[in-house]
């Protein structure tokens, strides 16, 4: 049993004898590298569509945006302001719970609240145009309220 123990005491003298000598281990990997920013990202991938989300969503009959509809559209202005050439559409859309031209206008001020906020941050008006879907072109089929809520929503498209 003295035997045992002291064996097991050699092994680990043995290995704790390991961190001083330098080279035992072999050499330590690199750190990571480091994540690129957002503005490097965008330039890689080069498209509106896949550098920032192109979709912000609505209340009920209402035009004014959200804190989260803020942030995405500022995104989208500093993609624009990345890439002056490129100019986008705003498509403003509507559930279908009111009449066609009720939901034509509403398109159009969601589309127009967008634009407006993208001018604010920095995008020249002339590199942004507006036009309403209204009612016609739903994501979600159905009158439940998530189907109507995704339908509420403007669209920015890159031209």
């Amino acid at each position: 049993m003295k035997k045992h123990i002291i064996g097991a005491l050699v092994v680990l003298a043995g290995l704790s004898g390991c961190s001083h000598k330098p080279d035992c281990c072999g050499p330590l990997p690199p750190p990571p590298l480091p994540l690129p920013d957002m503005a490097e990202r965008v330039a890689r991938v080069g498209t509106l569509a896949s550098a920032v989300v192109d979709t912000v969503h609505f209340a009920t009959d209402r035009s004014e945006l959200s804190d989260d509809a803020k942030d995405i559209i500022f995104r989208q202005a500093q993609w624009l302001i990345r890439y002056p050439d490129a100019t986008v559409t705003i498509d403003g859309h509507a559930d279908a719970r009111a009449s066609d031209s009720y939901n034509y206008a509403l398109g159009i001020r969601r589309a127009r609240a967008v634009k407006d906020y993208m001018v604010k941050a920095g995008v020249e008006d002339e590199r942004v145009t507006v036009v309403s879907s209204g009612e016609v072109d739903p994501v979600a089929y159905g009158r439940d309220t998530v189907s109507l809520s995704l339908n509420r929503r403007a669209v920015t498209k890159e031209r």
